[in-house]
């Protein structure tokens, strides 16, 4: 019975280890923590941390498997820690670390010299003792808001120096460590953000174009008729067609005629593109890149158009045909949101999008001045 424990402990603490690494992918996917090295390398390591668990659970007379896990885990982690110190002398303690994993493998490979389980202590006093001692270096550096970083590490060393070797009491103990660490990793995004404010503030050269280089606009068209989208849209690949620009039509639900939509893509196929979101446009399929209508399909094919801009010296233009079509079916917010998503990179990318709003389509009176709150210009065909 107490065996079965044990085992279920060690379960239960890899399926805890492997869910702290989902957490921060998790919170960087959805932006509650900014994109830094500090969280990937963390995520890394719980990664690398549950699969060491599951080695001891599969592989037990593996010790190899277990040691080239947990040199993953600790190198991952204390590079994490790396790129949030500004001094270069930390450099020196992760050195050191490395150098006491080394001996911690040597400690565990000669533990048919000594007692078992008293090389089993010394080589967990040593790697973790090492990556303690970094930790207490960062609290030093940045203060009070560590503390939980610092508390949860130290249960999670205690846990595994104090109780005994093996016992379900020792994962129950790191179980809950993890997830006060999964607490205070997330507290680091303060640190992220006063790193990035001291980058700023640092004297530093900026590029000869520094303010005269091109960004990328949103504009709202407020048309009179629907026929002007279509109207405007022909003017506008024929000017960027004459000034070498790409254009990107967005299409939704087939509400513009195929003949015109040949009359755009005709224009230069070079450097028109027509991309139609619709769920029965079979006949298009062969001129067209046809897309499912989605919400997340258009918002991902916003984002490739950038990408691909990004490499290009040139200027690009987005229309959608229709944003108060994407209104109605998806939802205000939900299209709100998806085009301020997209407002940096847009500018970054030089890429200029261009969306007609159809006020008389809306009952809510509020969609217009909140698009146009958002919106480079607004004009009114």
């Amino acid at each position: 019975m107490l065996m079965n424990l044990d085992a279920l402990a060690l379960s239960a603490n890899f399926i805890a280890t492997f869910a702290c690494g989902l957490c921060i992918i998790y919170f960087i996917s959805s932006r509650k923590i900014g994109e830094h090295p500090f969280y990937v390398l963390w995520a890394l390591g719980f990664v690398f941390y549950a699969s060491e668990i599951l080695a001891r659970i599969l592989c037990k007379n593996n010790d190899l498997t277990i040691i080239a896990l947990l040199f993953g885990t600790f190198f991952s982690f204390s590079s994490g820690l790396w790129y949030l110190n500004r001094r270069k002398s930390f450099l020196a303690a992760l050195v050191c670390t490395y150098f006491l994993i080394f001996l911690f493998a040597l400690v565990w490979t000669l533990t048919d010299l000594m007692s078992l389980d008293f090389g089993k202590i010394a080589g967990f006093v040593i790697i973790y003792g090492g990556m303690t001692s970094l930790l207490f270096y960062h609290r030093l550096t940045f203060g009070r808001v560590a503390d939980r970083f610092i508390i949860g590490w130290s249960f999670l060393f205690l846990s595994n120096i104090i109780l005994p070797l093996g016992s379900w009491i020792v994962d129950v103990f790191a179980i809950f460590s993890k997830f006060v660490l999964l607490i205070g990793i997330v507290d680091q995004d303060f640190i992220v953000l006063t790193q990035k404010i001291h980058r700023e503030m640092v004297p530093h050269s900026v590029p000869y174009d520094t303010g005269f280089g091109k960004e990328g606009k949103l504009t709202l068209i407020i048309p009179q008729h629907h026929l002007s989208n279509i109207e405007w849209t022909i003017r506008k690949v024929r000017e960027n067609v004459e000034k070498n620009t790409d254009t990107y039509i967005f299409s939704f639900q087939d509400v513009v005629p195929y003949s015109e939509l040949r009359r755009m893509k005709w224009t230069n196929p070079e450097i028109v593109f027509i991309f139609v979101f619709s769920s029965s446009a079979e006949n298009a399929k062969k001129e067209f890149a046809v897309l499912p209508m989605g919400i997340t399909e258009v918002g991902a094919t916003v984002s490739e158009v950038i990408k691909k801009q990004s490499g290009s010296e040139k200027s690009a233009t987005i229309v959608f045909v229709n944003l108060s079509l994407l209104i109605n079916i998806f939802g205000t917010f939900e299209v709100y949101n998806m085009i301020l998503d997209k407002r940096g990179a847009l500018r970054e990318g030089r890429v200029d999008l261009f969306a007609f709003l159809y006020p008389e389509t809306h009952i809510d009176k509020s969609i217009v001045p909140l698009f146009a709150n958002i919106s480079d210009q607004v004009i009114k065909l």
